[in-house]
């Protein structure tokens, strides 16, 4: 019993700081939508371009929602950590359901916020997308979605930490590192689960 509380509490204690911040205002403003309004918050889960593995919550207005998303890309990995927080706007403008009033055709935009470290550089990010997409729903609650559209870097940081030691054979450039790609296809699959 010692051992599991410790584990726990090890657990909660190693958590990524970005994940305490997108997880607590979550967990507080659940309450106060879902009391708002029937099928006001949507949880989704998506993996993709730039969205990662991402978890996420998006609240309903008529045909329109916004949605925060954290997404990550690396898992108990102490030497690199990659990580995403994104935020979009859905606007619903075509289609119909049998299971929802929400039109199941969407354009989507949004900010990500991407941080990509090592133990020798954190590289940090901020892009723009427009994305058009499509909502598949299976019941009145559950459903999948997909999108595709573009990704425009809007700013890039990278931060020395330490020198990296490459052989003198690996030391050369491809020119398509992500620094010089301004524009990159987004692509995500997911589901969502309507509260």
């Amino acid at each position: 019993m010692v051992l599991k509380n410790y584990n726990q509490h090890n657990i909660i204690s190693k958590m990524k700081t970005p994940l305490k911040f997108f997880i607590l205002p979550v967990l507080l403003f659940c309450p106060y939508f879902q009391v708002s309004g029937q099928e006001k918050v949507n949880l989704a889960a998506t993996i993709g371009v730039p969205d990662l593995i991402s978890i996420g919550a998006r609240y309903q207005m008529k045909q329109s929602q916004l949605g925060l998303n954290y997404g990550f890309g690396t898992i108990n990995d102490s030497y690199n950590k990659t990580y995403v927080i994104s935020v979009d706007y859905f606007n619903h403008f075509s289609g119909e359901s049998k299971y929802t009033d929400r039109r199941p055709w969407y354009l989507r935009g949004g900010f990500n916020y991407l941080v990509d470290e090592t133990s020798s550089f954190k590289d940090t990010y901020l892009y723009t997308n427009l994305r058009m997409g499509r909502d598949f729903n299976l019941s009145k609650r559950f459903g999948f979605t997909i999108d595709l559209g573009l990704l425009v870097e809007l700013s890039y940081n990278r931060t020395e930490k330490e020198p990296m030691a490459l052989p003198y054979w690996f030391s050369f450039d491809w020119g398509t590192s992500t620094a010089e790609s301004k524009v990159l296809p987004a692509i995500s699959l997911g589901m969502f689960y309507r509260l």
